[in-house]
């Protein structure tokens, strides 16, 4: 994983520091807003919009060409979700079999409010009470698509066939693009979205994150103790919830 740090908390530095150290993560710091007035908000007010998102994505495809097969853009609060495999290597290697040509996969984005979560309570684990962040186990509640709404996406491509690449899709490129069907992987978003009205009971329930559960529970306890964000209160031991997705 590459993360453009423009800034963090202490115990996000801590958890970027563990994973530095495992070899699992390259930090680039990014402290563009020390330079360039910065934006966030579509407008474009600012001299650079989000604190130079495209730069950065262009940046990594370039970055990574000679170093990666693949290369998957999103944001931090977003992940590529598999339905019909337990990975996401598993399926690449049956969508890129299928499609020789694909250089570019799409993925529609799913946005999950953190402002409901499921009432079961099951994901209420004591240790994770004090740690900062969403709890993505609890946001099983997805907003409807209807076929009018505008459909965003993220990718995953082939950085080798990329020239230029912008928000939600490749620019300039060479090969095919594929947009990936719903019901094989979909991107999860988890936010303060506004629910425009709608209540929890006009929302779309999906427990495929549930799938991963056990996996998911036992790896953040791992990286929560290693990278001391729990403190001296958690524990050295711990019993993993085993989770039935139905």
């Amino acid at each position: 994983m590459v993360v453009y740090n423009n800034s963090c908390g202490p115990e996000m530095e801590k958890v970027l520091q563990y994973y530095q150290k495992e070899h699992a993560l390259d930090i680039i710091s990014w402290p563009i807003d020390e330079y360039i007035e910065s934006d966030i908000e579509w407008s474009f007010k600012g001299q650079v919009h989000n604190y130079g998102q495209l730069t950065i994505m262009n940046d990594c495809i370039y970055r990574n060409m000679d170093l990666s097969r693949y290369v998957l853009l999103a944001d931090m609060e977003q992940i590529i979700v598999p339905y019909k495999h337990a990975t996401l290597p598993l399926l690449l290697i049956e969508l890129q079999n299928q499609n020789p040509d694909v250089t570019e996969f799409l993925f529609e984005t799913h946005f999950h409010p953190i402002s409901v979560s499921d009432d079961e309570g099951r994901f209420d684990f004591p240790e994770w009470k004090s740690v900062p962040g969403v709890n993505i186990l609890k946001h099983v509640y997805t907003i409807p698509v209807g076929p009018d709404d505008f459909k965003s996406t993220k990718m995953i491509v082939n950085p080798r066939a990329i020239k230029q690449s912008a928000v939600f899709y490749a620019l300039h490129k060479y090969g095919e693009t594929l947009y990936v069907p719903n019901n094989i992987a979909r991107v999860w978003q988890f936010s303060d979205v506004q629910l425009g009205g709608l209540g929890k009971e006009n929302l779309t329930i999906d427990y495929r994150v549930w799938d991963f559960g056990n996996q998911l529970v036992t790896k953040v306890n791992e990286v929560l103790g290693k990278s001391v964000v729990m403190l001296s209160s958690f524990p050295s031991s711990y019993q993993v919830l085993m989770i039935d997705g139905n």
